[in-house]
């Protein structure tokens, strides 16, 4: 859903200069304010997309985490992608969808093992460890 802004547009009383005015100020007050450091995209957005109040916008940011705040993102950033071994041995940190393939065929193997429809010798042959 996308809110539509409602256009300022000068009333009786009011001149195209004194809407323009009122919005700068209203900018100000978002941007120069200590809680808009850090979440500058955020009320850049607020700004330009809806018709909130300045003081409305500020609160929204108080509530939001700045830029970068989050742990979990810090140190993804850090540390960069992880690789992620399954149980059945099969790395899944180069090609996703290969690694998942060869993790399935593995895993049928070892079921029709289990169950009798293939030998220990078939299974080798399909690189299962067999096991003792």
């Amino acid at each position: 859903m996308t809110i539509k802004p409602k256009v300022a547009s000068p009333t009786n009383s009011q001149t195209v200069a004194d809407v323009r005015a009122e919005e700068r100020i209203r900018m100000r007050d978002v941007l120069m304010s200590p809680e808009a450091k850090g979440r500058t995209n955020l009320a850049v957005k607020l700004l330009v997309n809806s018709p909130l109040s300045a003081s409305a916008i500020v609160d929204m940011l108080a509530d939001t985490p700045r830029d970068g705040a989050s742990a979990f993102f810090q140190a993804m950033a850090q540390e960069g992608s992880v690789g992620i071994t399954s149980p059945i041995g099969g790395a899944i940190n180069e090609d996703h969808k290969a690694s998942r393939i060869e993790e399935c065929k593995r895993a049928g193997t070892q079921h029709a093992l289990a169950r009798g429809y293939i030998s220990a010798e078939q299974a080798k042959a399909r690189g299962v460890n067999v096991g003792a």
